[in-house]
């Protein structure tokens, strides 16, 4: 964000002083300079302007929306009445200059004040507490909210570039200035509460992943393991993109002997909607699986007690007995995985049909007599 408003705010005071140049008989090179500048600081907010009528969509109340979409409706009229200005022909500035100097002092009210009262959770003007309803509105979404914060910041300064350039084409320089030094101070007052609402949502990401892979479970109760951990997978990767996520989604199994699970960093439902599934997450920079060690010590792991005569380590679910997946994952996995040094790994009987989402590079899955065994870090 910053990199996108500092130039916005260091062009404001030039380009600001050259505006008076509106009405020479030939375009002067200050002016062209000046519609360069402008263009410019218009290309840096044209990304997310449009985005900000996203906003609608949270003011549940009628007579708010309508309060909102009379403002924004402001601003981006008169924004377009300042470019029409900033590209006339030099023969008809000056009624250019007029209809906006006019429309100005006729519907701004303003709005970018209102807009940013309401970016700033503030009860003057418009009541709506934009940041937070974006929260509630997407259930915590980290970049839906963001583009939403983006989308007021850019209107607040659509807003103050109308109103600035008001005060230089009617010779208010001194309300220039003043007017100029309080934006930038609430401009940064809104950078800080953006970043202190994104640092919030972040807060959140343990609880909400959760409440929202519970949700699919019941959404998709009647459809196969796969079907489910394709979807939660999905949305734990897009929604909170600065994690990594590993799903297993199986059969309702029930007991220590038949299915033995760690995570760390994640949740597990058991014998929800049908189904078993268990979340793990870590950070991105944390080291990778070395996955031909996981390769090679998953099918050597100790899942059979054999006969005397039969190497424990046979691949025969015919001969032997079976060890319980707790002793399997408790007393036999290969030491460098057990506890959080691998977030998420377990036994789960192959019977249990469990499928495994989650980023190649980072898990393994083996097959080991009645078991699937797998690690993921």
């Amino acid at each position: 964000l910053a990199s996108n408003i500092a130039p916005f705010l260091g062009a404001l005071g030039p380009i600001m002083s050259l505006i008076t140049l509106f009405l020479p008989k030939e375009e002067s090179a200050e002016l062209k300079f000046m519609k360069k500048k402008f263009a410019e600081v218009d290309a840096n907010f044209g990304k997310v302007f449009n985005r900000f009528s996203e906003i609608k969509n949270l003011i549940q109340e009628k007579s708010l929306r309508n309060q909102f979409s009379d403002y924004e409706s402001k601003i981006v009229v008169l924004s377009r009445r300042l470019h029409h200005l900033l590209n006339a022909p030099t023969d008809v500035v000056e009624e250019y200059k007029a209809t906006f100097i006019e429309s100005k002092r006729s519907s701004y009210d303003d709005a970018a004040s209102v807009i940013w009262n309401g970016m700033m959770g503030k009860s003057q003007g418009f009541q709506y507490d934009i940041p937070r309803e974006a929260m509630k509105y997407t259930n915590n979404h980290r970049r839906r909210v963001q583009e939403i914060m983006n989308g007021g910041l850019s209107l607040i300064l659509q807003g103050v570039k109308v109103h600035l350039t008001y005060l230089t084409l009617i010779g208010r320089k001194h309300s220039y200035e003043t007017e100029k030094k309080e934006w930038e101070g609430r401009i940064n007052a809104v950078l800080q509460r953006m970043k202190e609402i994104d640092n919030e949502v972040v807060s959140q990401w343990e609880k909400q992943s959760e409440e929202d892979s519970v949700a699919l479970m019941s959404e998709y109760k009647d459809k196969s393991n796969g079907a489910l951990a394709d979807k939660v997978y999905s949305m734990l990767t897009e929604k909170y993109d600065w994690k990594l996520w590993f799903v297993v989604v199986y059969d309702p199994l029930h007991g220590a002997d038949k299915h033995w699970v760690w995570y760390c960093g994640g949740f597990h439902k058991f014998r929800h909607h049908g189904k078993n599934m268990v979340v793990a997450t870590t950070d991105k920079a944390r080291s990778p699986l070395k996955r031909s060690c996981a390769e090679a010590e998953l099918p050597k792991t100790k899942t059979r007690l054999g006969y005397k005569w039969q190497p424990d380590a046979v691949q025969d679910t015919s001969m032997g007995k079976k060890i319980d997946a707790k002793d399997v994952v408790s007393t036999y996995f290969p030491p460098e995985y057990k506890d959080c040094t691998a977030p998420g790994h377990g036994a789960i009987l192959k019977s249990g049909h469990p499928e495994f989402r989650g980023p190649t590079e980072r898990y393994v899955v083996k097959d080991n007599n009645w078991y699937k065994l797998y690690v993921f870090q």
